[in-house]
């Protein structure tokens, strides 16, 4: 039986509070001032326990933030990558989560409330309400694709209410 060294029980003790990506782990072995190749020695054999799981925290971040915050894939992307996550697990972990039907309806859902305050403010200037929609959903990580989609279904609801 292999005896647990010093660097797996801390990465356990991480891991038993929250799920961490491998960088994540990693990083936070390296501050604590473990040898880098015990770190990646232990991120190994975590890995092949299934105690690291990149694509699964992906997986798991996606859902979660969809539930409690609209965001597009573009900033779901980005957010992951930020954390350590391989671009093309990223991707996959995004894509996998929903299609562009549920990506256009969420910012169809967040362009209402801005189209619902421009008018409780008079409606006085399209334009400016365009660009501030435009604006909110690029920040919101939306695709330009999405955007205009969504910029031309405001543009006909402005136009039938006037």
């Amino acid at each position: 039986m292999r005896k647990i060294q010093p660097v797996q029980k801390f990465a356990l003790k991480l891991l038993a509070k929250r799920q961490h990506t491998e960088l994540e782990l990693r990083d936070k072995l390296l501050q604590n001032g473990y040898d880098p190749e015990d770190i990646s020695e232990t991120i190994e054999h975590f890995r092949d326990l299934g105690y690291l799981d990149d694509y699964g925290y992906a997986q798991r971040f996606v859902e979660s933030k969809r539930r409690t915050s609209k965001t597009g894939k573009g900033l779901l992307r980005s957010q992951l990558q930020a954390k350590g996550i391989p671009s093309e697990i990223a991707i996959s972990a995004v894509n996998a989560d929903h299609d562009e039907e549920d990506e256009l309806n969420i910012a169809l859902n967040l362009s209402e409330k801005k189209v619902f305050q421009w008018q409780k403010s008079g409606g006085a200037d399209p334009n400016k309400l365009i660009k501030q929609i435009y604006g909110h959903l690029k920040r919101k990580g939306f695709s330009d694709t999405i955007i205009v989609r969504v910029i031309h279904s405001v543009s006909q609801t402005i136009t039938q209410s006037q």
